[in-house]
């Protein structure tokens, strides 16, 4: 089931990642992955100052004290840091946005967007390129799936009468620029394997599909393990960041194949 917030008013809106659906989930895969980064690269954090990036009320601030460190919590939401306070006074908390300038005097940062956000890759690779010279960046990967599968109720859903239509659709499904909400229950000879971007050397190359009629690029939806969510890119997907500007807007490639043919020519 996938819910709909009508009145967008409240601490951060329904779709912000502190107190969403499935965060619960979210919250647990996330302490765990930084855990078990810490712990395979046998990080020694006691004494070490860290600061989350994005970290709403503080939960996974609060889960770092275990290493020895010394905590930073960070929000843009002043009511999230009023709120860390009060719920996680062992943390200390502070106002600032995650793109802003890197503030200095830490050991490790911790981007929490990874796991909020791990869709916004070009943002993570920003963040990171920004605070390389400031702190050592937690996490250094972002693992997402690459599925490849064949959906007669997908098929049924978008392909029209009029085939220029149905065009139309699949040549924005062929690239990237259509963000899908999928049910498991919709797919059919599902193929499953991870692709771990390297944040300190980020390059994405996934080769077209040629044996299922879709590929999407994304991850299973926290909360709803039998979602999924990515984006369609049936014939790849090729990215390289090393010149990119990351915080800029890329425009989206443009689609001509819905033009009707011009029978003057």
């Amino acid at each position: 089931m996938l819910l709909e917030c009508l009145n967008r008013e409240g601490l951060g809106g329904w779709t912000d990642s502190t107190f969403n659906q499935g965060v619960t989930s979210r919250k647990k895969t996330q302490t765990s992955d930084i855990r078990q980064e810490i712990e395979s690269k046998q990080l020694d954090l006691k004494g070490k100052k860290v600061l989350c990036l994005a970290g709403g009320v503080g939960r996974c601030a609060n889960a770092l004290r275990q290493f020895g460190c010394e905590v930073t919590n960070s929000d843009i939401n002043k009511q999230y840091v009023k709120m860390g306070k009060r719920l996680y006074p062992e943390v200390k908390h502070i106002q600032y946005d995650i793109l802003g300038d890197p503030l200095s005097g830490y050991d490790y940062v911790v981007n929490e967007n990874c796991w909020g956000n791990p869709m916004s890759w070009k943002m993570n690779l920003g963040i990171c390129r920004k605070w390389k010279d400031y702190a050592t960046l937690l996490p250094t990967t972002i693992t997402l799936k690459i599925w490849k599968f064949n959906s007669k109720q997908l098929s049924d859903w978008y392909k029209q009468e009029e085939e220029v239509g149905t065009q139309h659709i699949e040549d924005y499904l062929s690239h990237g620029a259509i963000l899908g909400h999928i049910p498991k229950f919709w797919l059919q000879d599902l193929e499953e394997k991870d692709y771990v971007i390297d944040l300190t050397n980020p390059f994405i190359k996934i080769p077209e599909c040629t044996t299922h009629d879709y590929q999407v690029f994304g991850r299973w939806m926290y909360g709803l393990p039998d979602w999924l969510m990515g984006l369609f890119v049936n014939k790849g997907y090729k990215e390289k960041f090393s010149n990119y500007n990351i915080f800029s807007k890329k425009p989206a490639r443009k689609n001509t194949r819905w033009k009707l043919p011009n029978k003057e020519n």
